[in-house]
């Protein structure tokens, strides 16, 4: 499942693992013009996560809930994983996952 409004994002295994298994809701992503350019302002319906660049990579789809920017420097803790979060930075918030493949 795939619509127009989708955020397609790429991770690294460790965290591709920890949010396929549903121990990590959030994606955070640095405060850059890249980002700001491609979060800013634009309406998701889903984001798409894939584990490599392949077309073959494993990836799951989850629902977009919503993006709020940091108000402060943050460490959290995923299955003792650290995923610091600095002030400015986005996260992005997810619900459940309707779709997985290429596992």
């Amino acid at each position: 499942m795939k619509s127009k409004n989708t955020l397609e994002l790429v991770l690294k295994r460790k965290w591709f693992e920890l949010m396929i298994a549903g121990k990590k809701r959030i994606e955070i992503r640095t405060k850059k013009k890249y980002w700001e350019s491609r979060l800013v302002g634009k309406n998701f319906d889903l984001v798409k996560f894939r584990n490599g660049y392949k077309t073959k990579s494993p990836f799951f789809i989850c629902k977009f809930i919503k993006i709020e920017i940091s108000k402060k420097d943050d460490e959290i803790s995923f299955e003792g994983e650290i995923a610091k979060i600095n002030k400015g930075d986005f996260i992005i918030f997810l619900g459940d996952i309707i779709e997985k493949g290429n596992l």
